[in-house]
């Protein structure tokens, strides 16, 4: 990843523009990171990153999801966690 001020960012944007395309910009200011600088792909894998992990309300399921909290099985990792519960192993 690359690190660069605040100042040298802004006076070599078109610079910084092509290297997001490679890897991540780190935007420093006053020796903190302020902020990332992150190509339009990433981004957008971030954001679809962001909304499966999407937290709701019970209320707010929908009937296709309460069908697939039905449907779903523990993994078998799950399983050896059973005794912490009190279940048999």
């Amino acid at each position: 990843m690359v690190m660069v001020t605040s100042a040298e960012f802004v006076r070599q944007f078109g610079t910084y523009q092509r290297k997001v395309q490679r890897e991540e910009v780190a935007v420093t200011s006053y020796g903190k990171v302020v902020g990332y600088y992150v190509s339009a792909e990433d981004f957008e894998i971030l954001q679809q990153a962001k909304a499966a992990r999407q937290a709701y309300h019970p209320g707010e399921l929908t009937e296709d999801m309460w069908a697939d909290i039905d449907r779903a099985e523990p993994s078998a990792e799950a399983h050896k966690l059973d005794h912490l519960m009190g279940g048999a192993e």
